[in-house]
C-alpha cells in the first residue's frame, strides 16, 4: 500500500508505504520526522493528534495503536474479521471506525480500550470505498462499489436516512463541502454535487466533456479544501490535473483550468495555501514535488525543507510495482462484464461431435443466440 494524507489543518502528513509509516509533524515552521517500521503491509492508517498516537492495520487484520513520541511503542493491538480498507476517528478521538473491505463498519471506543472490541455498527452489500462523518457528525456517509453514497444516523447506523444515487460507476471518493452539501467522484468520470437534505443532485460535471475520452479513463482521485473552495481533480494515469471553483452562492462548481505536467501523477494531496504535493513513481525512484494552482508562483521555505525531507527519507523499493499495484487496485472496482456463453456453445459442440452416429443433434442458431445474450454481470 502507497497513500499520503493531512491532518490538522494540513500541519500533519502522514505517509505509508508498503510496510513503513512515516509521520512529517510541523511544529514552528520546521517538520519533524518519525518513523515507524512494521513486521508487514499495512492496509489503513490515521493520525489521532489530540491523543499522539497513530492507528493502522495490516494485511494479517490487526488494528495497532502506536505512540510516536516513546519511541514508537504499540499501546494496543486488537484482531478484526476482514481486511481493512479505512479508518475514520470522530472529531473528539473518542472513536474510531473501521470500514473493511466486504462493506462492513466497526465502531471502537477508544476512552475505554481495555474493555472494548470492534463492535458492528452496519454494512454494505459490496466493497466500501470512502466513509466520513457529515458536519455535526449526526450522520455517517459510506460509498461503495455498486454506485451509491450511503447517508445512515450516527451512532444507530442501522437506520438509514437516504441514498444519493446518480453515478453509473462505482463511487472513488467523496468528500463534505459544507453541513447539506457533498461532491462525489466516480469511475464514470463524473463529479456530482448533492444536496444531502433532500438527496438530489445539485450538478453533474462530465470531465470527459472538458477533456477527452482518450485522456480519460475514470477519476481516480480529487481534493477539496473547504478554506480555499477549490477543487482539484485527477483522473486514472494522466498527466494533468483539473481546477474547480466552489461558488457557495450559486452552489455549483465553476471549471478553471487544466494544469498540464510533463510525468504521471500517481498521487496528490493539498498541503493548503493552494500548494500540492505530487508523487511520480518513475522507473528508478519515487519523486516528490510541491505545485501551486498557480505553477509560476514560488513555494516558501518551509514546503521546500519538506519537499526535501520526504525525497531523502522515502525509498521505495521497485515504484513501478507500487504505480502498477495502484493501477490494479483502481481497476478492481470495475465490474466485469462476462460472456462465458461462447465457451459453452464450444465445450457442447465437442460432446455432440464426440456422440456422432449415437445421436442427433445440434444447437440451432436462435438457440444460440438467446443464450449469448445472457450476460453474467460478475
Amino acid at each position: 500500500m502507497f497513500d499520503v494524507q493531512c491532518f490538522g489543518n494540513n500541519s500533519n502528513l502522514l505517509l505509508v508505504n508498503n510496510e513503513e509509516i512515516y509521520l512529517f509533524n510541523k511544529i514552528n515552521n520546521e517538520y519533524s520526522v518519525y518513523q515507524f517500521k512494521h513486521s508487514c503491509e499495512i492496509t489503513s492508517a490515521f493520525f489521532l493528534e489530540h491523543r499522539h498516537l497513530i492507528a493502522f492495520t495490516d494485511l494479517n487484520k490487526f488494528f495497532y495503536l502506536v505512540d510516536y513520541e516513546s519511541n514508537n511503542n504499540i499501546t494496543v493491538k486488537k484482531s478484526f474479521q476482514k481486511k481493512a480498507a479505512k479508518l475514520l476517528a470522530k472529531r473528539d478521538e473518542s472513536t474510531i471506525l473501521l470500514g473493511d473491505k466486504t462493506g462492513d463498519v466497526y465502531s471502537l471506543d477508544l476512552n475505554d480500550l481495555s474493555n472494548s472490541e470492534f463492535k458492528l455498527i452496519m454494512g454494505h452489500l459490496s466493497m466500501l470505498t470512502d466513509m466520513k462523518f457529515s458536519q455535526d457528525e449526526k450522520f455517517l456517509l459510506t460509498s461503495d462499489r455498486d454506485e451509491k453514497i450511503r447517508i445512515s444516523h450516527y451512532p444507530n447506523s442501522y437506520n438509514i436516512q437516504g441514498y444519493l444515487l446518480a453515478h453509473k460507476e462505482f463511487v472513488i471518493q467523496f468528500d463534505i463541502v459544507d453541513k447539506s452539501t457533498v461532491v462525489s467522484a466516480s469511475g464514470d468520470s463524473d463529479l456530482i454535487l448533492w444536496n444531502i437534505e433532500s438527496f438530489k443532485a445539485i450538478q453533474k460535471i462530465e470531465t470527459k466533456s472538458i477533456v477527452s475520452n482518450m485522456e480519460n479513463e475514470g477519476i481516480d482521485r480529487f481534493d477539496y479544501d473547504r478554506e480555499s473552495q477549490n477543487l482539484v481533480v485527477h483522473t486514472f494515469k494522466s498527466k494533468y490535473l483539473l481546477h474547480f471553483k466552489y461558488n457557495s452562492h450559486d452552489k455549483k462548481f465553476e471549471f478553471k483550468k487544466k494544469i498540464d505536467f510533463d510525468h504521471q501523477i500517481d498521487h496528490f494531496i493539498c498541503l493548503g495555501s493552494n500548494k500540492y504535493l505530487l508523487t511520480n513513481l518513475s522507473d528508478e525512484k519515487a519523486i516528490f514535488s510541491i505545485t501551486g494552482l498557480d505553477q509560476s508562483e514560488k513555494n516558501d521555505s518551509v514546503l521546500t525543507e519538506l519537499c526535501n525531507k520526504l525525497n531523502s527519507k522515502i525509498k521505495i523499493v521497485k515504484p513501478l510495482e507500487v504505480r502498477n499495484e495502484l493501477e490494479k487496485n483502481y481497476q478492481s472496482y470495475f465490474k466485469a462484464i462476462i460472456n462465458n456463453m461462447d465457451d459453452y456453445f464450444q465445450r457442447k459442440q465437442e460432446r455432440i461431435n464426440a456422440t456422432v452416429g449415437k445421436r442427433k443433434y445440434t444447437t440451432s442458431s436462435s438457440e444460440q443466440e438467446t443464450a449469448k445474450s445472457k450476460l453474467m454481470v460478475q
